[in-house]
């Protein structure tokens, strides 16, 4: 007697394993990146609180110290964020901000072109187009005051 389906076929296990597999593998790839914003984000946050009477050029000079006592390293974040870093200081407050660009390349950087400059995704082939529809663009927006 053939009551029906009982427990799940190995197709359906296969499907699901894929999903979860895709899932835990974007959040690999997206996890440290929010990580380091964080990171400068608490930075932030430290000098706004602490250094409010420093002057900009001594919070500049002590910037690359604090990123590296919370692990970020100096090729870790983009030139973009040291090019559009402004701070105000003086009179007892700091204003600290910052904002940058970033991808993430869940498939990998495309390979016939430079991936960090301005390329047409016309002129891509083979797995470049997947690659380049499966990238993520991230832009960050970061900032602390004093209170």
């Amino acid at each position: 007697m053939n009551v029906g389906e009982r427990g799940m076929s190995t197709f359906k296990l296969l499907v699901i394993l894929l999903v979860l597999g895709g899932a835990a593998t974007v959040g690999f790839k997206m996890f440290p990146v929010y990580y380091t914003k964080m990171k400068v984000q608490s930075t932030f946050e430290l000098i706004a609180r602490e250094m409010a009477e420093e002057s900009e050029l001594k919070i500049r000079a002590r910037l690359p110290v604090l990123l590296q006592t919370q692990n970020i390293q100096p090729g870790e974040l983009p030139q973009a964020f040291y090019d559009n870093l402004t701070i105000d200081a003086g009179f007892g407050h700091v204003d600290i901000r910052t904002h940058y660009h970033t991808i993430v390349w869940l498939m990998g950087p495309v390979r016939g072109v430079n991936p960090n400059s301005d390329y047409d995704p016309v002129q891509l082939t083979g797995m470049d187009k997947l690659r380049h529809q499966a990238r993520v663009d991230l832009d960050f927006d970061i900032q602390a005051k004093t209170p």
